[in-house]
């Protein structure tokens, strides 16, 4: 009888450490690499399911999607095969959790961490997208963090029911995904291509921000309010309320034609607003909303055949997840369970109260409790929101003329005006991470790969600049942790955070046999150092802020696809805003 190893065992050449999800079709292991002596992630699957013929061909495209995938964001994979009689995946090890479980623990994100985070999820998907794969099951527990604070790494995983070109197994008569993140062409059997992956980002923000999914209540309430309910939107007339209520009406249209083009212009659009992000975003209870629904009226409607496909949707949701090959069952442990194929945001037919979240002025020190909130906007252009005729009379009353007044008339005294209050002052500076502070100072160094985002924001918005992952700079002894990007063809952009801005400028000037010279953008201003090189018939170009240990270098096949990939990483910020900008 073949049976599933267990932690302190050996399975071929990884030794099991520990596990880190279970569910009913496999377990997950954090485990050692004997052979590569490095830390990874294995995913084994139950003897009863290997044994389908249907689930292994799944369980194949899986990993062959998996390997085509090339993402500073998605979760690379290792090694794929059977030990056994054992089907088994073995990934990047991505030990700090999932984003679900962060927020059950810690409740909403900070503003402007959950704008990076997503934003980071958005890249994931733009790169998935490049190459024809759409995910189709974007939500929290799906999301892997890596790392504390603002310093948070995102990374896409659980491709088993993604779709490429002409390779839909999904069995006959079911909807896969996670019903709270679902696109409304999903819920109603639809099939559905990049857009659908927008609008579950545009939920994932939703759920990032406030603690909740959009909609809650029973599976057909959720279903329905995906199909008809009106776009969450943030309270407020601010400048991150009115961007985020924007954002989400263009990333949550019911219309997939009406929705955001693609992952990338959602992640330019989250860069935009990243600045706006205040201090906190916090909600009066409950911040999921529910579409109110009244069953037997909406019989009489059009959209019935809307209903019923939103009550087979929760019907066969268990039979789709089985069919879709995810690990369901309890989640126990932190780190990579989301690989097992865990339920994510169960909804729930508890009474949701719906109140929208109140936006605290930066530096209030009133409670939550003491600001009223206001009921969402709701969007005229929604659609299904039923119109409501009026009613007409044929003979309408005629109005009454009012009298003038008199000399006799009583005049009552005037009122005295309400005392007025005074906002709460606002901080003038917005910070490279998001956060507002009342001197620039206050905002500190850029860190991380947000601050080279910061830095050279072509490298989050410019359609060219693509593949963005970590990259291993051995040779300059630690200290440095870096990126590269791809452009064009053969072209490279590699990004360093250093120690020091003089260890930059010795490892590099050793490192590429030149001399640093001046770099100044603009006539008689220095804003650092600049090394240019021919070599083996490659063009090179770097440059080093003084003020800040960053650089950044373009690897070309010749001098001017070196000037394009300036061109792409700009525009540059200049050493007067390498902290802050005035809001």
């Amino acid at each position: 009888m073949i049976r599933l190893p267990v932690a302190g065992e050996s399975f071929g050449r990884y030794r099991l450490l520990r596990p880190l999800g279970q569910g009913g079709m496999g377990v997950v292991h954090a485990a050692r690499d004997t052979t590569l002596d490095r830390d990874v992630a294995v995913k084994l699957v139950a003897p009863q399911f290997a044994a389908d013929p249907e689930f292994r061909a799944r369980f194949q495209r899986e990993a062959a999607i998996l390997a085509k995938l090339d993402s500073a964001h998605i979760v690379h994979i290792h090694d794929f095969g059977e030990q056994d009689g054992v089907l088994f995946l073995v990934t990047q090890l991505i030990e700090g959790g999932d984003l679900l479980r962060l927020i059950t623990q810690d409740g909403a994100l900070p503003p402007a961490r959950a704008v990076d985070v997503v934003s980071q999820v958005a890249r994931g998907l733009e790169d998935a997208h490049a190459v024809g794969v759409v995910h189709r099951d974007i939500k929290p527990a799906n999301v892997l963090l890596r790392g504390r604070g603002s310093e948070l790494e995102a990374f896409l995983c659980d491709f088993g029911i993604a779709t490429t070109p002409g390779a839909d197994l999904s069995r006959t008569g079911t909807v896969a995904g996670s019903l709270p993140y679902m696109a409304p062409e999903r819920h109603r059997g639809e099939n559905t291509g990049p857009s659908g992956d927008v609008y579950a980002a545009g939920c994932l923000f939703w759920h990032a921000l406030t603690g909740s999914a959009p909609y809650a209540g029973t599976d057909v309430e959720v279903a329905m309010g995906h199909l008809q309910g009106p776009i969450p939107q943030l309270p407020g007339k601010g400048e991150f309320s009115a961007a985020v209520n924007a954002l989400l009406r263009k990333a949550l249209a019911k219309d997939p034609q009406k929705r955001l083009a693609s992952a990338h212009a959602f992640q330019v659009e989250l860069q935009r607003i990243a600045v706006l992000a205040p201090d906190a975003v916090i909600p009066p209870g409950s911040t999921a909303y529910r579409a109110a629904l009244d069953i037997k009226e909406q019989r009489r409607r059009r959209w019935v055949p809307g209903v019923v496909a939103a009550a087979a949707t929760g019907a066969v949701l268990l039979g789709t997840l089985f069919a879709a090959g995810a690990l369901d069952g309890n989640r126990s442990g932190g780190g990579q369970e989301a690989l097992s194929g865990g339920s994510g945001s169960p909804s729930t037919a508890t009474k949701v109260i719906n109140e929208p979240p109140v936006l605290v002025p930066v530096g209030s020190t009133r409670t939550a409790a003491s600001w009223s909130s206001r009921s969402a906007a709701e969007p005229e252009d929604v659609p299904g929101l039923v119109a409501v005729e009026r009613s007409r009379t044929r003979n309408p009353r005629p109005q009454r003329t009012k009298r003038p007044a008199t000399a006799a008339t009583t005049t009552k005294p005037p009122t005295s005006a309400p005392p007025t209050t005074t906002a709460p002052p606002r901080d003038p500076w917005a910070c490279w991470n998001g956060t507002t502070a009342a001197t620039k100072d206050a905002c500190g160094l850029p860190t991380g790969w947000t601050g080279a985002t910061w830095l050279f924001k072509g490298l989050s918005t410019s359609k060219a600049i693509r593949n963005c992952h970590l990259k291993d700079m051995t040779w300059t002894g630690g200290d440095v942790e870096a990126w590269q990007c791809v452009y064009g063809k053969a072209n490279y952009i590699n990004i360093a955070r250093w120690g020091s801005t003089s260890r930059a400028v010795t490892d590099l000037q050793k490192h590429w046999s030149r001399n640093a010279t001046a770099w100044r953008p603009t006539r008689g201003t220095s804003w650092g150092y600049q090394i240019l090189r021919n070599t083996d018939g490659r063009d090179i170009g770097v440059r080093i802020y003084q003020d800040v240990a960053y650089s950044i270098q373009w690897n070309a096949v010749n001098p001017d696809a070196r000037t394009w990939g300036v061109k792409l990483t700009g525009p540059w910020r200049p050493p007067s805003n390498i902290k802050a900008v005035r809001r």
